[in-house]
């Protein structure tokens, strides 16, 4: 899943980069009216901001993730410590059976 996440991100920032490499033209002062600018000019904050959304949720599902992953981990290593403590349980009952029954 990660990896997918991974690939997600690395293209979507490339192709924002790339479309802000050109944006730089439409601000130069050979190209459109003020006016037009401005307009622009709020296209290419919108665009930064979604920018900022899906980075800012990729790292918060990442983390998520990663959250869950050690959760289980933990949950599966507590009930490995409780099966061993069983197990050692049982054998000592067995031990303290035979003690008996040798007696």
């Amino acid at each position: 899943m990660t990896d997918r996440l991974n690939n997600f991100i690395y293209f979507f920032n490339e192709g924002v980069l790339l479309l802000f490499s050109y944006y730089i033209f439409l601000f130069s002062d050979y190209s459109l009216t003020a006016e037009r600018k401005y307009s622009f000019g709020y296209l290419y904050l919108g665009v930064l901001a979604l920018s900022f959304f899906v980075n800012f949720f990729t790292i918060g599902v990442m983390y998520y993730l990663s959250v869950k992953k050690w959760l289980h981990l933990k949950k599966e290593r507590k009930a490995y410590q409780e099966l061993q403590l069983t197990k050692v349980h049982v054998e000592q009952v067995a031990e303290q059976a035979e003690q008996e029954a040798k007696k």
